[in-house]
């Protein structure tokens, strides 16, 4: 195992914060000119101009203890400089390693990794249907439709159809990163969401990360973390649980989040937008365990203004994703 530094484990979040702090008051109340007076049995600040610094020392005991002065500060902005570069050598950016890729590219979807979502009781998959007008597979992309029930289903009671798929129980990942590249047909009530849930966990307890749900036609994204801290506690501003930073959904972007032991990161095309830490307080960050990932193409909620007919069909194009793994 590779020997780290005594000073790795201050090296990260508010105890890195706090040492640099602590150093930098420290360095900064250190004065050469004072020193170099003392050691010459002057008290700098009572003679000469009074002022503590190299062109009092020159006037009061000459050019020698000056240059000492001079060089004396020079060091301390050398020590700070250095002491900044180490802690950014020692935080350094996380590797990753890739180790899934979904492009596509054949005529079916790929059954090892994916199935499709089946319809259930919640306002999210109320919708859903596995009909094969719903999944289409183009050029190396997949488009998840949402549709009007015009007689595609005439026994469904449903007025409206949706596609979507996930990894549930074939591919999860823990502490990673997670990129999708898609992009958004916008309609009323349309809700396209990229997103992550527990293998096998419970929600809120066990989490729930939002890379990306947008909502209508809305020129903005929601990128939001659950966990019972924020759905129990109502915990939703320290910290903050969301974020809805603005792109242009109607064309490609890449979607991502980054699942660290500190922090959830979340992107647009590779800009951060959005950072949730673990504070360390009892269920608010139990991320990193293994999850699966949720592609859909979602249609109303009772929170969301009823569909308008004429926004429809619509559909949500999928470019690829790409899963990669924390190393350590």
């Amino acid at each position: 195992m590779k020997m780290q530094p005594f000073f790795y484990f201050f090296m990260k979040g508010p105890m890195m914060a706090a040492v640099a702090v602590i150093i930098a008051y420290f360095l900064g109340n250190i004065n050469p000119a004072i020193l170099i007076g003392r050691l010459h049995g002057v008290d700098i600040k009572k003679v000469g101009s009074g002022n503590a610094g190299t062109t009092n020392v020159m006037r009061t005991l000459g050019w020698v203890p000056s240059v000492a002065t001079l060089l004396g500060d020079v060091i301390k902005a050398i020590l700070a400089m250095l002491f900044g570069m180490l802690c950014q050598a020692e935080a350094k950016e996380p590797k990753y390693k890739l180790i899934w890729k979904e492009d596509f590219n054949g005529n079916r979807i790929n059954e090892k990794y994916w199935s499709k979502i089946p319809r259930g009781g919640s306002e999210w998959s109320v919708h859903l249907s596995d009909h094969p007008s719903l999944y289409e597979l183009k050029k190396g992309k997949l488009m998840l439709h949402g549709v009007q029930n015009n007689g595609i289903l005439p026994n469904d009671t449903a007025d409206y159809l949706t596609a979507g798929i996930y990894t549930k129980d074939k591919f999860t990942v823990g502490y990673g990163k997670v990129e999708v590249r898609t992009k958004l047909e916008g309609a009323q009530s349309a809700w396209p969401a990229i997103w992550m849930l527990p293998q096998g966990g419970r929600w809120p307890e066990d989490g729930e990360v939002d890379l990306m749900e947008r909502l209508h036609k809305h020129d903005y994204i929601h990128q939001t973390v659950h966990s019972n801290y924020t759905e129990v506690e109502k915990e939703t501003k320290n910290p903050p649980y969301g974020a809805t930073p603005k792109c242009n959904p109607e064309a490609f972007n890449v979607y991502a989040v980054e699942i660290l032991p500190d922090s959830l990161v979340f992107s647009i095309n590779g800009k951060p937008t959005f950072s949730y830490p673990n504070i360390h307080k009892e269920g608010q960050y139990p991320f990193g365990t293994p999850y699966f990932l949720l592609i859909d193409m979602q249609i109303g909620a009772t929170w969301m203004e009823a569909p308008d007919p004429n926004d429809y069909p619509i559909k949500m194009t999928v470019d690829w994703v790409k899963v990669y793994e924390l190393e350590q």
